[in-house]
């Protein structure tokens, strides 16, 4: 870990270590000017690689938007709560909070967080939520009518991942694909989307395995796409285990196939680790990653923020940076859109009015306009890794809208 990381880290344990201590000192709710944001997510613990970061940018964003006047004159008081990425912290920080304030935005850590919520925030807390996870189940407003993705679920990925394959595949006949995923909910959860968009974009499905989270032996699996020899291959449902493995056995067997993953499987850094195989590797990823020399207004606030922390900075953010200024973004959308119709800022107006959007201009942080359709913002991009090039992610795709 280098010496900037370690500060930052040092800085955001901090910051978190102080909202407790705030919420358990003293039972002042906050000043009727500021809006409060509450955001938990794993600083540390086996989600620190992206919750650090998620941390991070959602500091930053907060920081530069009271810097230039907050939200409609109004200042964001930010809470943040280091989870640990473990359900019971996440949901007793949760409830530290609500005791001591009344947030009228909160950002969870992931997937069981929001589901061990959700119910009761219907039912009696009405705030709108973002969290780190792009589960599929989310995209329903009769059951989570109060959470939002900014970006795609993960069931809209493997369609803009298949809409790709379609488009690209030059050979005879029709394109052929497998599916390696994990056993847990992450790795499950797309699996029947991926059949029934195949069967529309008539590819063929000609494997689908499943495998461990963590697994000591790849072999089995590699093989198996070595006898099904598919035109691609997509990976989905891991950060960087298990599948880095399997795509470089399947790559010494020599076959010409290609292979993409999904948006935890994309980070510049991990990607580099992985080293030659990685070379040609694709995926899809909602937002941008470089900030370099970039013209859009949000890009440049970020290239600037990201300079002035570090002179050696690379002009590559990381996905989760990156994906706490898409919520914040949201967030402040829906703030500001209840604000000007003079409406109380409650998670059921914030909701309603967000799902009106269209045509929506983030400043960069998608790459076309977007509307937000039921719970997500169903966009995104294919980008290839070239180990030539440094290992820039280069845009392969247009932007893909899912249907």
């Amino acid at each position: 870990m280098n010496s900037i990381r370690r500060s930052w880290i040092r800085r955001l344990l901090a910051l978190g270590a102080l909202a407790l201590l705030v919420i358990g000192t003293s039972g002042a709710a906050a000043a009727a000017e500021e809006i409060v944001w509450s955001v938990h997510v794993g600083i540390t613990g086996p989600a620190a690689f992206s919750g650090s970061k998620q941390a991070e940018g959602f500091q930053d964003y907060v920081a530069w938007k009271n810097a230039n006047g907050g939200i409609r004159g109004r200042t964001i008081k930010l809470l943040m709560t280091d989870t640990t990425f473990q359900p019971a912290e996440a949901v007793a920080g949760f409830k530290r909070v609500l005791s001591n304030y009344k947030p009228v935005y909160v950002s969870g850590d992931g997937t069981a967080m929001t589901k061990a919520l959700n119910a009761e925030n219907n039912s009696t807390y009405d705030i709108l939520m973002t969290s780190g996870s792009f589960a599929t189940e989310f995209d329903d407003t009769k059951t989570y009518p109060l959470h939002f993705m900014a970006g795609p679920s993960y069931g809209d990925m493997i369609e803009i991942a298949l809409k790709y394959v379609r488009a690209q595949y030059t050979g005879s006949g029709t394109p052929k694909v497998a599916m390696v995923h994990s056993n847990i909910a992450f790795g499950r959860d797309p699996v029947e989307r991926l059949e029934q968009v195949a069967k529309r974009l008539k590819i063929d499905v000609a494997l689908i395995q499943q495998t461990k989270f963590v697994e000591t032996d790849v072999g089995s699996f590699a093989l198996a796409i070595r006898q099904a020899r598919p035109d691609f291959v997509v990976f989905h449902g891991y950060a960087f285990s298990v599948w880095p493995e399997i795509m470089r056995q399947v790559k010494e067997y020599g076959l010409d196939t290609k292979f993409l993953g999904t948006i935890w499987a994309m980070d510049r850094i991990k990607v580099m680790e992985i080293g030659p195989a990685a070379d040609g590797y694709m995926g899809v990823q909602p937002y941008p990653y470089s900030t370099t020399g970039r013209s859009e207004p949000i890009l440049k606030v970020i290239d600037k923020i990201m300079r002035d922390k570090n002179p050696k900075y690379d002009g590559q953010a990381q996905i989760g940076y990156f994906h706490s200024w898409a919520n914040a973004l949201l967030a402040t959308k829906a703030i500001e859109m209840t604000i000007d119709k003079g409406q109380p800022l409650t998670g059921t107006n914030l909701a309603n009015n967000l799902r009106t959007v269209t045509d929506w201009d983030t400043g960069g942080m998608f790459g076309t306009k977007v509307n937000i359709s039921g719970q997500k913002i169903g966009v995104g991009r294919i980008y290839r890794w070239n180990a030539k090039k440094d290992w820039t992610p280069e845009p392969v795709s247009d932007w893909i809208t899912t249907d």
